[in-house]
């Protein structure tokens, strides 16, 4: 449409082709007021009006004007500071902010199906209503209580600055707000309200500059949409019914979280939830609950007000951190917190409370502090929980077979302890540990695996340990103790400081774990375990066992009042002389001794012990002998395997013998004693003086031609102080 009679030349400064009015100069004057404009003709419906005229000056409005196609405020070469107030404007089809242009509405309004900022647009006590806003500028909040709303299904879209430093908000009607790029900042909160979405893809929200630790942002509209992992800022999600998040949080994000009714449920509907960042549970008003989907905590969130989790699972891994500075219930049915990383409370009185059926997994690296309280639910895994109170509860160590540490257990008559046995050896076997006190209630429930043979005595298992200075109460039930098969059962052993469970012999009143031991003079000794049977004994009881032929001594066995129910080690040793001897075996004659009469003198199995001597020194060599010169095929031969004594002193005895033999096959060997295969052949040497000698003689039936090596070997009862003749190797070749 043709530009006014009056237009200014370009040079002045320029006027798009679309407008069909334009303000003349830049003075103050009343919209309506036709002959601020060029043409001084009336504004319709249709018309496009453009306030391009540099200066600062004051656009008002007497009455509504009866709304048009556009406005633009500013031109290429002309950067306009309006301002309008008092009223509204209204622009059918769009209104443009051109950049370097300025527009205050003082307690006015714009209306228009788009409007799109560049410039600068400031709103004291002033909204915008559009179907689409489009922000490539900057929007300041200066005064009283500012904004923008969108239409049913419109969008506001942030790529560039909005600046609060009043209350600013966003209205969403079934529509989104989008963060896309820029920055939102301030002093005052803008608040997403609305039944909408406020999508986060891009830019940056900053913290309030009067209060540093609360979130610029506040979405009380239904859903939070976070764009991606690489977003950066706080942003507060309270909604006034209930809040939907989409997306996960990124190492760069602090989310706060809230409520302002009971009624308020969040939830999040997608299949995975992660936290890399920072996120706030927040409740103002009863208890607020947020559903989750199986959800993974590397980064931190912080329990500031009494919050509900509804998850199917939980993991907190590596850096994680779950702060409680006030409660936290975990209440999904049949879920599962699995705690690799930190749990910390930052007051006392905090707790993680695990309603019924769940189950917390501690893990070896896992670390948790403070209250954990089992409603009815179950503590299993490895690694370290705080002060664990059991309502009902199970505590159950082990993922598989381990150890929890706590740091102080309390539970309750419906509570129980189940503990799996598959060794002795740590690690084989579920153990509680607790650095402080424990108080015992409910049942104790033992499993001993199929894989083990549990119960025998000398089998002393520490199932709990402590460190409890009051009274510990006690177990109302145990399960899995008594007979676990022929000669083995299993009973309790509950001293302060530990929890034991114990095997015995229930057939025996005094069991042995070893009828024979070896023992050398000046090295080796050997131990066995001697267990009392059912019965307790009314007085102490001890166990002597005296060598018969004097030549070994065994540590006494004394059965205390207080801790008969334990095994006792007997440590037997030889004595040293300097006599040189053949090996022996002595034999322990073991009996008892009581003012109890069912344990006083009683006969006892007598336990074997082999000695070895380590007196004299004599090298033995051994040697081949008389071997045929022409070894034929299928033939019978002869060849002996000869002992010597090098000395310097006698040897009471020994072994020659041959294993594995190739190229032959062994008939028979002569000598004393000895005994053979097709293959080997073993022969016990007599007394031998130092030179003396000894030979066995070994006949044979050769194979197949060939070269086969075999080799012969020596062994003396006394020390050798040359091993390496005590070996020799010949090749036979049969033709």
């Amino acid at each position: 449409m043709a530009i006014g009679p009056d237009a200014p030349s370009a040079a002045v400064f320029p006027v798009p082709s679309y407008c069909t009015h334009y303000w003349k100069t830049g003075v103050s004057g009343v919209i309506d007021d036709s002959t601020k404009w060029s043409p001084a003709t009336p504004i319709t419906a249709d018309d496009t009006l453009c306030i391009v005229a540099p200066g600062t000056y004051e656009v008002s409005l007497t009455a509504d004007g009866g709304g048009t196609a556009a406005l633009q405020i500013g031109g290429p070469k002309s950067n306009v500071t309006a301002k309008f107030f008092d009223q509204g404007v209204s622009g059918d089809a769009w209104i443009l902010l051109r950049a370097g242009s300025t527009l205050v509405l003082d307690s006015s309004s714009l209306f228009s199906n788009r409007i799109t900022i560049e410039g600068t647009l400031t709103l004291n006590a002033s909204w915008l209503f559009a179907d689409t806003v489009v922000n490539d500028g900057t929007i300041a909040c200066v005064g009283g209580r500012s904004g923008a709303e969108t239409d049913d299904g419109g969008v506001f879209e942030n790529r560039a600055s909005i600046r609060s430093d009043s209350l600013c908000l966003l209205i969403a009607d079934h529509g989104r707000i989008r963060q896309t790029g820029g920055s939102i900042t301030g002093a005052s909160p803008v608040v997403v309200m609305g039944e909408g979405a406020f999508e986060w893809s891009g830019g940056t929200l900053g913290v309030r500059a009067n209060a540093p630790t609360e979130s610029v942002v506040q979405v009380i509209a239904d859903t939070l949409v976070l764009g991606n992992l690489a977003l950066a800022g706080t942003i507060e999600m309270a909604p006034l019914v209930n809040g939907t998040i989409r997306g996960s949080v990124g190492a760069g994000v602090h989310l706060d979280v809230g409520g302002s009714a009971d009624s308020v449920r969040f939830v999040v509907p997608q299949a995975l939830f992660t936290n890399a960042g920072t996120i706030e549970l927040r409740r103002t008003a009863g208890q607020l609950p947020y559903e989750f989907p199986p959800m993974v905590n590397s980064g931190t969130i912080n329990v500031v007000e009494p919050s509900t989790i509804l998850t199917d699972s939980l993991r907190n891994v590596g850096t994680g951190q779950i702060v409680l500075s006030d409660d936290l219930r975990f209440a999904r049915a049949g879920s599962t917190l699995s705690n690799e990383g930190t749990i910390a409370r930052t007051v006392a009185s905090a707790e993680l409370v695990m309603r019924p059926t769940t189950t917390f997994r501690t893990r070896a690296s896992g670390v948790m502090t403070g209250e954990l309280v089992l409603d009815r639910a179950t503590l299993t895994g490895v690694g370290q929980v705080g002060n664990v109170v059991s309502l009902g509860g199970t505590v159950a160590p082990g993922v598989g077979l381990g150890t929890i540490t706590a740091k102080s257990v309390t539970l309750d008559p419906a509570s129980t302890l189940a503990v799996d046995i598959g060794g002795t050896s740590a690690g084989s076997y579920d153990q509680l540990v607790v650095t402080g006190g424990i108080h015992y209630g409910g049942t104790l429930s033992i499993r001993t695996l199929v894989t083990f043979a549990g119960g025998a005595c000398g089998q002393v298992v520490p199932s709990i340990t402590d460190n409890s200075v009051v009274p510990r109460g006690a177990f109302t039930t145990v399960t899995g103790l008594g007979a676990q098969g022929p000669g083995r059962e299993w009973r309790a052993y509950n001293p302060k400081g530990t929890y034991n469970v114990v095997g015995f012999n229930p057939d025996e009143v005094v069991h042995f774990t070893r009828s024979s031991l070896s023992v050398a003079e000046g090295g080796m000794s050997d131990t066995l375990q001697a267990c009392l049977g059912r019965a307790a004994p009314t007085a102490a009881v001890t166990v002597n066992l005296p060598a018969s032929l004097g030549q070994v001594t065994a540590t006494p066995a004394v059965f205390s009042l207080t801790d008969w129910v334990l095994p006792r080690i007997i440590t037997t040793s030889a004595i040293d002389d300097a006599v040189v001897e053949a090996p022996l075996v002595d034999v322990l004659a073991a009996t008892t001794s009581s003012a109890d009469a069912a344990y006083n003198a009683l006969a006892l199995v007598h336990p074997t012990v082999s000695v070895t001597d380590n007196d004299g020194s004599a090298d033995v060599v051994v040697t081949y002998r008389e071997i045929p010169a022409t070894i034929l095929a299928g033939q019978s031969f002869t060849f002996g395997v000869q002992a010597t004594n090098n000395g310097p002193t006698a040897i009471t005895g020994g072994t020659l013998a041959m294993s594995g033999a190739v190229g032959f096959t062994i008939t028979s060997v002569s000598g004393a004693g000895c005994s053979w295969t097709a293959t080997t052949m073993s022969c016990p040497l007599t007394a031998l003086a130092a030179a003396g000698k000894q030979t066995v003689f070994v006949t044979a039936t050769a194979g197949a031609a060939g070269s086969y090596a075999n080799t012969a070997t020596v062994a003396g009862h006394q020390p050798d102080p040359l091993s390496t003749n005590n070996t020799v190797t010949h090749v036979f070749v049969v033709q």
